[in-house]
């Protein structure tokens, strides 16, 4: 996919965007493809300060998470959400979403089955592994909280190659947005050293993994997790 094809496509679907976001998009990071988008803006100003409100205290290499499941059918669990803001928040955005879902990887638009948004909290000396997310994330949606400054999310170009590529930079209430790639979306993050790390983690799911793999063309993954799950 060319660069400008990409962009072609953003545009034609931002008439599903809501009016406060800021879309951009890119096809590689540093000479490392990684199909991607940005958007600024991505809460309200209401929805934003509720959100960082719910921020846990953690020690300096910890990692806590606050778990929120809306399933397509509107049911709603959460360790510190009410359902009313939750099924709010997933009205609102998850049409958009699945319409960016629709850019980077359109044959999993079909699978999606239920969003998560849970609430990511770090210390400053926490690092998180590089991966490349599972299959059942459809799409990956980081939102960085608080604080003013820290670091966003490094990518990387193997596994195993700990210098990052480069780095989607953190700016509070700016979304990282991408759809998992097999061996090719390796990521990682981790925070600076002095500050806590908050960020929301809102993914659109499915519970077909193996068919997950179909869409990306990975006929391998898909025979093996296929035949596991039959």
């Amino acid at each position: 996919m060319e660069q400008h094809s990409l962009s072609a496509k953003v545009y034609q679907a931002s008439t599903a965007f809501p009016e406060h976001w800021k879309v951009s998009c890119a096809e590689e990071v540093n000479g490392v493809a990684f199909p991607h988008l940005i958007i600024d803006n991505f809460f309200t100003t209401e929805e934003f300060n509720q959100i960082r409100q719910r921020e846990a205290d953690v020690k300096d290499k910890e990692i806590k998470i606050a778990h929120s499941l809306i399933r397509k059918n509107g049911e709603v669990k959460s360790d510190v959400f009410d359902a009313p803001f939750l099924t709010g928040v997933d009205r609102k955005y998850r049409p958009p979403l699945l319409a960016m879902l629709g850019v980077l990887s359109k044959k999993k638009t079909s699978l999606y089955e239920f969003s998560d948004f849970h609430l990511i909290s770090t210390g400053p000396d926490y690092e998180h592994a590089i991966h490349d997310d599972i299959p059942k994330k459809l799409l990956s949606v980081v939102i960085y909280i608080n604080p003013e400054q820290n670091n966003g999310t490094f990518i990387h170009d193997g596994r195993y190659t700990k210098e990052p590529v480069g780095e989607i930079e953190w700016k509070q209430n700016r979304a990282f947005v991408f759809s998992r790639l097999d061996r090719k979306t390796l990521h990682s993050y981790a925070a600076n050293k002095v500050d806590n790390r908050f960020c929301v983690v809102y993914n659109l799911n499915t519970y077909k993994a193996f068919k997950a793999h179909w869409a990306e063309g990975n006929f391998l993954k898909f025979l093996e997790k296929g035949l596991k799950y039959e």
